[in-house]
């Protein structure tokens, strides 16, 4: 699963192979928690996990 953000960038979230015609609810839930989360770190400059500096 996908979603688009500025930029025409296209972010992944999730893959699963589909069996049936219908979507799967825990994988929207998935890709929900995903996207929200990805938008949360964006928005706070933290999309990045910092490097250890060794």
């Amino acid at each position: 699963m996908c979603f688009f953000t500025e930029g025409k960038k296209i972010i992944l979230t999730n893959e699963f192979q589909k069996k049936q015609n219908k979507l799967p609810a825990n994988e929207k839930e998935k890709a929900k928690k995903i996207r929200k989360d990805y938008l949360s770190r964006v928005k706070d400059d933290i999309y990045y996990a910092k490097e250890n500096n060794l």
